[in-house]
């Protein structure tokens, strides 16, 4: 958070990886002992950097990692209680908390889109709005726009970096796919 600015991108990618293994049945506690304490302790860590502040609770940026942090510690929960109640009992329990579930999470919502409204920017800052609309940093940050890294590369500029191993991408693409582990799905993210 201190040296790199787009520390936000690393901050979505890893609750987007979480959820992944959330979705395709790979979750285990050791996924829950690796995100948990990372999205508590890097919050607190990043709120201690003055530039960064209060707005790494705040803003729209790490909605992403609190969203996938509630949804990993119901999916601990569900795993929980599944061992614990009976089969006929673990659906009378599933049916009753997901309609209460849905009830407050409506109302989360509501309170949430309120708030990131109610700001200029809609919550984002603006290297993410950059990221997101190109033209936006040179309209209205020139500092971004002035810097070169935030330039979009032409095609050819990578055809000249990466020489002949241009050819060998989609034989990388293949590689990162056949042994799907947890690592790889990452890497393919």
């Amino acid at each position: 958070v201190c040296s790199w600015g787009g520390y936000t991108f690393i901050i979505n990618l890893i609750p987007m990886h979480v959820l992944l293994c959330i979705v395709t049945g790979r979750y285990s506690h050791r996924l829950y002992i690796a995100y948990a304490p990372l999205v508590v302790l890097g919050t607190l860590l990043a709120a201690l950097v003055p530039v960064v502040g209060f707005n790494a609770v705040m803003t729209s940026e790490h909605f992403a990692s609190f969203l996938v942090f509630i949804i990993l510690h119901v999916v601990a929960l569900v795993y929980h209680i599944k061992g614990i109640l009976s089969p006929q009992m673990f659906k009378v329990a599933v049916t009753l908390v997901v309609s209460i579930g849905l009830a407050v999470c409506c109302a989360v919502a509501a309170v949430l889109v309120a708030l990131v409204a109610s700001s200029p920017t809609k919550g984002w800052s603006g290297r993410s709005l950059s990221l997101l609309d190109p033209t936006y940093a040179s309209k209205y940050i020139p500092i971004i726009a002035s810097v070169s890294e935030h330039q979009p590369p032409t095609w050819p500029s990578y055809f000249m970096d990466i020489n002949v191993l241009a050819f060998l991408v989609p034989a990388g693409i293949i590689a990162c796919f056949s042994p799907l582990s947890d690592a790889s799905s990452f890497v393919v993210l």
